[in-house]
Order: structure tokens, then C-alpha cells, then sequence
């Protein structure tokens, strides 16, 4: 899953013609695979703010916080639920 995730990012991020060249993509696939089941959406948010990249400057994004939410919003509809039931199942198992 962890995979896709960042996949998919990597796939949003080219198909906007921006240039990922310090790996926003990963820091941001993996924050969000082993975090997002556990918090809210303005932590989340708060922690994708400060993962250290140049790639917004390099790519003249001028409100990092808007596209910060619209990538959330993009990954929550693809993913959000798989995180979730996954997570769940995992849960359940721990308990015996």
C-alpha cells in the first residue's frame, strides 16, 4: 500500500509538469501511510507542513498550505477508506 501511495504521488506530481527533486513525494507517501488512520486532518496537515523540501520553491508554488490540502483531499478519496479498514483488521488480530 505504502507503495501506491507514493506511486500515485509521484504520478500527480509529474503529470503537473513539477520537478520532485529531493523526494517530497516519499517523505510525503510514508507520513501519510503510517499517520493519516490516526489523525485528524489539521495535525495532518500541520506535520505534511513541516516536512523539510525545496520542491515548492523550485516549483514557484506560492501557497504551500492550499496545495498541502488539495494533495490531502486527492489522497483521502484514493486511499483514506483502505487505510482505515486495513488498519482495523490489524486491530482485531493484535487482540487475541
Amino acid at each position: 500500500m505504502l507503495f501506491t501511495i507514493q506511486a500515485y504521488l509521484e504520478d500527480y506530481i509529474s503529470h503537473r509538469t513539477y520537478q520532485d527533486t529531493d523526494g517530497y513525494a516519499v517523505s510525503l507517501a510514508n507520513l501519510y501511510f503510517h499517520q493519516r488512520k490516526s489523525c485528524s486532518d489539521d495535525i495532518l496537515l500541520r506535520r505534511i507542513g513541516r516536512i523539510g523540501t525545496v520542491f515548492f520553491k523550485n516549483n514557484n508554488i506560492a501557497d504551500r498550505p492550499a496545495f498541502e490540502k488539495s494533495l490531502l483531499t486527492h489522497l483521502d478519496k484514493r486511499f483514506k477508506k483502505t487505510l482505515v479498514a486495513r488498519h482495523q483488521r490489524i486491530s482485531r488480530r493484535s487482540r487475541k
